[in-house]
């Protein structure tokens, strides 16, 4: 059994994505902080600007940006076909193939990913459970007793299982399928404590 939940920097992500609206720094907070090398985090820093050499730290992020942010996780080069009809030529092409051959990011079922469209904050989550491997099988993996959000209620909905795995701490315990059950919901924390 694993603790899910002793990590304060991934549950102030959670609250600062949904009560604060902030977004890009944050999830690059938690993801560095959930990494469990070094290497692996540099990985990870290697976050660019944009052009004219512009950082540009309050603008959203966009499908591309993060899915290039994910890519870097994976040393697997891309060798498949071109699943998507919309991203030939994007300069993030060959990153979001890297990333979508891992299975951390999806596109819609007209056979287009958008990368230029900003990202929500349900696919972020879906995006940094994946690359985490933070995710249960179905319903029936998590506990009754759970944080629900009135926004969340629809368990077919995409979304569902990612939102909820992200918003609850709690144990777990990883299913043979490398999915999780969880076990124990963890105490919901003061999330002001963490604004600065």
């Amino acid at each position: 059994m694993r603790n899910r939940g002793s990590n304060a920097l991934i549950e102030w992500w959670v609250y600062a994505l949904f009560h604060k609206g902030r977004g890009g720094v944050i999830m690059l907070a938690v993801l560095l902080a959930a990494l469990e090398s070094d290497a692996d985090r540099q990985k990870f820093i290697e976050v660019y600007g944009r052009k004219n050499n512009v950082f540009d730290r309050d603008a959203l992020t966009t499908r591309a940006e993060f899915s290039a942010m994910a890519a870097r996780f994976s040393n697997s080069e891309y060798h498949g076909d071109k699943k998507f009809s919309d991203i030939t030529g994007h300069w993030a092409e060959n990153e979001i193939y890297r990333a979508a051959e891992q299975d951390w990011v999806r596109g819609f079922s007209d056979g287009t990913f958008r990368p230029e469209r900003k990202i929500t904050r349900a696919e972020a989550m879906a995006i940094i459970n994946r690359v985490l491997r933070r995710v249960p099988a179905s319903e029936q993996d998590l506990l009754p007793d759970m944080i629900v959000w009135p926004d969340n209620m629809d368990t077919s909905a995409w979304y569902y299982l990612d939102i909820q795995e992200a918003t609850n701490s709690h144990t777990f315990a990883k299913c043979t399928d490398g999915s999780e059950r969880w076990v124990m919901l963890l105490p919901t924390k003061d999330w002001k404590q963490y604004e600065t």
